[in-house]
């Protein structure tokens, strides 16, 4: 585990939990801290305004106004700018326990209503957050048990989530996969990850932005 990249995941999934649940999708570019406080000094400032006198390794800034669509295809369409070192995506899904597995109609349209009205359905949220070079972290929380010492971590949360994160960085190679650990729908995003990296996405939010290379978030840092 890479403890500054911990740090960072802890640091947003906390403050993701603040807004509550019910929440959209929420991306962000991570950028080392140094590189920030190279470019504006002031923030340095900022920080002692929060009582942070040691700023951390990475700063989040968050992407706005994320599109509509699939996960899978807002993650294909992104690629990031040099001076992003990591991402992060905070996530809510419904899940039904293993033991009720096979009773749900994979391959039907109505399996969201399916699982969305089961009585054992289970709601969480995922926090995946990845580094270029292939560190990677999650954390994960249960509605029916929100604390903050209940938040489960682990790389093996959500290993189809992470991969699709690293793909965004386009010198991650996908050779690296070892398939035999996903299941068959982590299996089928990765392949879809593939084919978007070889078509040579080039666009997305918080894509290259002509003004920085961090993406366009609302600010450096998510405000707390």
């Amino acid at each position: 585990m890479n403890p500054f990249l911990h740090s960072a995941l802890v640091d947003i999934e906390q403050h993701v939990a603040q807004g509550g649940w019910d929440q959209p999708t929420r991306l962000y570019a991570l950028v080392e801290t140094a590189t920030l406080l190279r470019e504006e000094p002031s923030l340095m400032e900022e920080f002692q305004r929060m009582g942070i006198d040691r700023p951390p390794a990475f700063t989040p800034v968050e992407q706005e106004d994320l599109p509509d669509m699939p996960l899978d295809e807002i993650l294909a369409q992104i690629t990031w700018g040099e001076q992003v070192t990591g991402c992060a995506i905070a996530v809510e899904r419904l899940v039904l326990p293993a033991e009720v597995e096979v009773t749900i109609p994979h391959d039907s349209p109505e399996m969201p209503a399916y699982v969305a009205a089961h009585p054992l359905r289970e709601e969480i949220r995922l926090v995946a957050a990845v580094l270029r070079n292939g560190h990677r972290d999650c954390a994960l929380r249960m509605r029916s048990n929100d604390k903050d010492e209940e938040v489960l971590f682990g790389e093996d949360l959500a290993p189809g989530l992470l991969e699709a994160l690293l793909g965004t960085f386009s010198e991650y190679d996908y050779e690296q996969v070892n398939e035999e650990d996903l299941t068959d729908e982590e299996r089928e995003l990765l392949a879809q990850e593939r084919a978007a990296a070889a078509e040579g996405h080039e666009h997305g939010p918080g894509c290259n932005h002509d003004e920085d290379d961090h993406g366009h978030g609302h600010g450096h840092g998510h405000g707390h």
